[in-house]
């Protein structure tokens, strides 16, 4: 199940949704988009280069980097699946997207779980990366994969967790594949693992457009693949243009464009601020984690999240059911943010449901 699914049976037809399942940025793409659209349309008459120099010459450019392989994808998920092939087995964690266990299946990894670990804060709940454990996992594998914000709960690896598990990867031989497709919303205090991109050793850290930038249509993921060897093995199963004009034409548009950058993360997080506050005066929610990204899981009291979904789409809302995301209960429920209005439309929603 993924967020976003406006158009299955179980949503009114006809009926203008404020969708809170998907984890996209409510004000929109950047404006060079819309400025670029005849460009990108007088590109898409002629081949793409199938090599797409251009295009990560601008992905290298932004990370500051240089000769560090890149992989692009049809979105971050193509990445993402292709990051299992060559492994045997894989350490993931829960809660996790769904989509890193059905990728590590269809290549036929064996998986090795590790769960997050749980702790109250100051107002809110979160989970923490549960180093030991990983790290035990990762010496019967050939690799582990981590979110950096995590989806659904919006947790990220603090440095020292960061530092330790390069190190072992680094020094053991041990693939890491990092998705950090939400990053963008973490803001100054947290450090990419790109900053490790550089190193010599197996390491896969993925962005992505569609989130950030407002733009889940246009499909493009990328990875910055530190081990060639890596990077070759991800691509052999790729088709030629795999990436379209306006994708290419579009990508570095928002890359380039650093003051939409700073812009929308600082309304975010202060957007995020305020709507866990509103939510945490509920009756109805038991709980609000912590979160680095543009979402908010909340845990409920005396409610299951199919049967609040249900009543809230007949209020016009859409929200994430977390029951089947491994390690969370029936009562999560995963909520975006989005423009104030529509935030304090949800809060207001919440409270007839009391």
């Amino acid at each position: 199940m993924h967020g976003g699914d406006i158009y299955s049976d179980d949503c009114p037809r006809g009926r203008k949704l404020t969708d809170f399942s998907a984890n996209s940025n409510p004000y929109g793409p950047p404006e060079g988009v819309e400025a670029v659209l005849r460009e990108a349309l007088g590109h898409a008459r002629r081949y793409p280069d199938t090599a797409y120099r251009d295009l990560k010459k601008h992905i290298l450019d932004y990370h500051g980097l240089s000769g560090t392989p890149v992989i692009l994808g049809n979105g971050a998920s193509e990445i993402i699946n292709s990051a299992f092939r060559g492994l045997k087995k894989v350490v993931l964690l829960g809660p996790a997207y769904s989509e890193y266990e059905k990728s590590a299946l269809d290549q036929g990894v064996a998986i090795s779980w590790v769960m997050m670990k749980e702790a109250a804060g100051e107002g809110y709940s979160s989970f923490s990366f549960p180093l030991e454990e990983a790290l035990t996992a990762l010496k019967g594998a050939e690799g582990i994969l981590v979110a950096h914000p995590n989806n659904p709960d919006g947790n990220v690896l603090g440095p020292e967790a960061m530092e330790a598990l390069v190190d072992f990867a680094r020094t053991q031989g041990k693939r890491l594949v990092v998705d950090e497709t939400f990053f963008d919303y973490a803001g100054d205090q947290v450090t990419s693992f790109t900053e490790y991109s550089s190193q010599e050793m197996d390491l896969v850290v993925i962005r992505a457009i569609t989130k950030f930038y407002g733009l889940p249509g246009v499909r493009f993921g990328y990875g910055l693949v530190s081990d060639p060897a890596t990077c070759e093995t991800m691509r052999a199963p790729q088709l030629p243009w795999n990436i379209n004009s306006f994708a290419e034409t579009f990508a570095k548009i928002c890359l380039a464009d650093r003051d939409y950058q700073r812009r929308m993360a600082g309304l975010n997080a202060a957007e995020r601020a305020r709507f866990g506050e509103a939510l945490r005066t509920l009756p109805m929610i038991r709980r609000v984690y912590h979160s680095e990204g543009n979402y908010l899981l909340v845990e409920l009291r005396d409610w299951q999240g199919i049967r609040l979904k249900e009543k809230l789409l007949a209020l016009g809302y859409l929200i994430r059911s977390c029951h089947d995301y491994r390690g969370l209960g029936p009562g999560h429920v995963r909520l975006a943010v989005k423009r104030p209005e529509d935030n304090r439309g949800l809060v207001e929603a919440l409270k007839t449901l009391v």
